[in-house]
């Protein structure tokens, strides 16, 4: 796999910030296949689901 294709494949990964009555949570996007795979083959752990929460 070319870099290229690695920074396209993990540029797609994203942080979202969700906000509601009940506070503010941190999600990261799900990984599809091609992600997982990149991550596990440079031995990086995947991210946490959910990155920060903030109750309100």
């Amino acid at each position: 796999m070319t870099w290229r294709r690695i920074a396209t494949e993990l540029g797609r990964v994203h942080a979202v910030t969700l906000t509601g009555t009940a506070g503010t949570a941190v999600h990261t996007t799900p990984l599809n296949t091609t992600q997982a795979g990149i991550l596990r083959d440079c031995q990086v752990p995947t991210p946490a689901t959910v990155t920060a929460l903030d109750p309100t």
